[in-house]
């Protein structure tokens, strides 16, 4: 059995090759299931399998306006909005036996088909997909969050793997709690890695942006990293402009298609791509925005995967320095600054970084090969340490940045890994002097305390267990 990561770039044709293999898989009697993050990818995946001669099969979520529209009746709507069994309305549907939705869920891929799914019907119908001998995943799957009222509906294995909110450690539910306060949401009830399946022959995952141990963790298996030769990310110019902006909190993991969130700080724009829809090829994008997923995010994860979080040092690189360049970051054509990561059976993986710069690097390779995109925020587009690194451009200038803001992350830096901050910062970075005050320097003080007693405080209640304590 193969169990591989393909990673491509942006633009790449990691979709196309994916549904010409899967055809001719079909074609030569295998059973193939196809899953995709959304319903726009699920579309375009359906007609390129399609232009391959495929015979292909749909399984995707009910729906009555939505494409693919897959229900005739709109009183199930009504019936599911009330809170009624959907499965039980279904039963007594005039429609029952030659309904799209019914026949998707129910029907078993048979040799030489290929079946299309959304990662969201596979999980809320795990039990009901069997076997196949090749599986594919079109970018890279998550985990998801379980609202209250959905939670009895959960099926097996999935309802019985998934991490109560109670069960977290306490550190971790004042953290959820804390946020959803301030949104004014009920928190989640639950939180699940979902298992997903496997193929008999091979298993292939496509993505630009993988998580490795995240991957591991779903699929139960070890998995083989394919990157193209000389990968360097999208091959793309994006000019950099290293500024902290407010960032939503309606951010959520399980938000659909990938990008920012609407900036709560007015009169900023922002872009919201969408997988599958590649109406930007050749557009050259501006995107704005921070997008620093709130901490509960990060601790929820860890929990899920039984990971110690440890604090490391981080290079964010760039490729051409600023014009303007107050403190003299061409000399060394970096900004140090930290990442929480995690360890994984000994090894140590930044997934908090991965995931927010993949959500930049999928919106910014939605403009395609060759073209020159800007960025404004604090997301490092290439980063590196001792141990890992990335990069999901092949250039990067810096074209501009808020002295205050690279200052507080070099501060900060040196707060978390110097036992003598001050000095250590300023004789390496002497331009520090011009801009850091006795506000920023306590700022940065601060920030790196907090810092070390969340990583400690969850690393002892893991340790001791991980429930309520």
């Amino acid at each position: 059995m193969e169990n591989t990561v393909l990673i491509r770039p942006c633009g790449a044709g990691k979709t196309t090759q994916a549904c010409e293999y899967a055809a001719i898989e079909a074609a030569r009697g295998r059973s193939v299931l196809y899953v995709v993050p959304t319903r726009a990818l699920l579309l375009e995946v359906v007609e390129r399998l399609r232009s391959f001669g495929a015979r292909v099969e749909v399984s995707v979520g009910r729906s009555t306006r939505k494409e693919p529209v897959n229900c005739r009746n709109p009183l199930a709507d009504l019936s599911q909005a009330a809170g009624f069994s959907l499965l039980a309305f279904c039963q007594t549907c005039p429609f029952f036996n030659s309904c799209d939705y019914t026949s998707g869920r129910f029907a078993l891929t048979l040799p030489g088909t290929v079946r299309v799914m959304t990662f969201a019907f596979l999980v809320w119908n795990r039990s009901l997909v069997g076997q196949h001998d090749v599986v594919i995943y079109d970018e890279m799957p998550r985990w998801v969050e379980i609202k209250k009222d959905h939670l009895p509906l959960l099926p097996e294995p999935h309802r019985s793997s998934a991490v109560r909110l109670e069960s977290l450690p306490r550190i971790v539910r004042k953290e959820i709690r804390r946020y959803y306060a301030g949104s004014g949401a009920e928190p989640p009830a639950a939180f699940l890695l979902p298992s997903l399946p496997r193929g008999r022959e091979r298993t292939i995952v496509l993505t630009a942006t993988p998580v490795p141990g995240l991957l591991e963790a779903m699929l139960g298996a070890e998995l083989v990293y394919d990157a193209a030769p000389n990968f360097w990310g999208v091959d793309q110019l994006v000019r950099w402009s290293f500024v902290v902006l407010p960032h939503s909190r309606e951010w959520t993991p399980q938000a659909d298609g990938c990008g920012f969130k609407k900036n709560t700080l007015e009169g900023w724009p922002y872009f919201a791509a969408s997988i599958g829809q590649n109406r930007w090829r050749g557009w050259r994008l501006k995107a704005f925005g921070t997008f620093q997923p709130p901490p509960h995010v990060w601790l929820v994860v860890a929990s899920l995967l039984r990971a110690r979080l440890k604090i490391d040092p981080v290079d964010a690189v760039f490729d051409r320095p600023p014009p303007v360049d107050p403190l003299g970051l061409a000399r060394r054509m970096r900004i140090p600054t930290w990442t929480i990561s995690f360890e994984i059976n000994e090894k140590v993986i930044p997934i908090p970084w991965l995931a927010r710069v993949g959500e930049l690097a999928q919106l910014l390779g939605r403009s395609g090969i060759g073209v020159e995109n800007f960025y404004a925020g604090s997301i490092p587009i290439a980063a590196r340490n001792t141990v890992w690194g990335y990069r999901f451009a092949r250039e990067i200038e810096l074209e501009e940045y808020e002295p205050r803001d690279v200052a507080l992350e070099i501060l900060t830096h040196f707060y978390l890994f110097s036992r003598s901050p001050l000095d250590a910062s300023i004789h390496a970075w002497p331009e520090l002097a011009l801009v850091a005050d006795e506000r920023m320097i306590s700022a940065a003080r601060r920030r790196a305390a907090s810092i070390r007693s969340l990583a400690m405080k969850f690393n002892e209640a893991l340790g001791a267990g991980g429930g309520r304590e």
